[in-house]
């Protein structure tokens, strides 16, 4: 990790404070039972609270869970682009042509290669907003916490009505609440593929220098 990507990761964390005060100071009213829909939303909470904290325990216990996170996600991506872009994207990532290669081997190259590329950037991102939550004041850190429950929850929601099939492989194991994490990084790969008629001269370049940290 160099100087201008943690500091790169420590200002995503600061510029997210007046968005998680807010979306945190609505849980915590939701989680006390003092806002509209009452017991509905507190039992809601209650459910993602603690699907998060199981997701976020077997991330502790083993690191390596980052990793199958993100290639669930990724098969699912890369699982639904056409063959000539699943072409492009191995010969980006292996640099090497592919006509010999099978659609299950240039998947699975490419969605390793992207994986770990991934996992770095998540890896970063998360560890300085928490950090910087950390260090705060009791009662402030407390809500900004409320906030990043708020948008892993909002994350979940959104994710099981526009790809409910990947919301289950992720809730079944506890992982949809980590969906957000990887939400900006993947949204940044989805926007590449889409792009691939415009210029494919410049595409090869663009995968090797993905930026998952921001």
């Amino acid at each position: 990790m160099d100087v201008m990507d943690a500091g790169k990761a420590i200002a995503l964390g600061i510029a997210s404070i007046p968005r998680d005060a807010y979306l945190g100071l609505e849980r915590t009213l939701q989680d006390l039972n003092l806002s509209d829909g009452r017991s509905y939303y507190q039992r809601r909470n209650l459910a993602e609270d603690a699907r998060f904290a199981r997701g976020m325990i077997k991330i502790a216990k083993n690191r390596n869970q980052i990793y199958d996170i993100a290639r669930i996600i990724l098969d699912d991506v890369i699982d639904k682009v056409p063959e000539p872009v699943l072409r492009w994207l191995h010969s980006a990532v292996t640099q090497k042509q592919t006509e010999a290669e099978s659609s299950w081997v240039m998947q699975n190259l490419i969605v390793t290669y992207l994986a770990q590329q991934l996992c770095e950037g998540v890896m970063m991102s998360a560890f300085f907003k928490l950090t910087i939550r950390t260090t705060l004041t009791a009662g402030v850190g407390l809500i900004l916490t409320q906030g990043l429950l708020a948008n892993a929850a909002n994350a979940s929601r959104e994710l099981v009505l526009t790809n409910p099939a990947l919301y289950r492989k992720l809730y079944i194991k506890d992982f949809d609440m980590l969906y957000f994490m990887f939400e900006k990084p993947i949204g940044k790969i989805t926007k590449l593929i889409q792009t691939y008629q415009n210029s494919p001269a410049q595409l090869q370049e663009s995968v090797r220098n993905l930026d998952f940290k921001g």
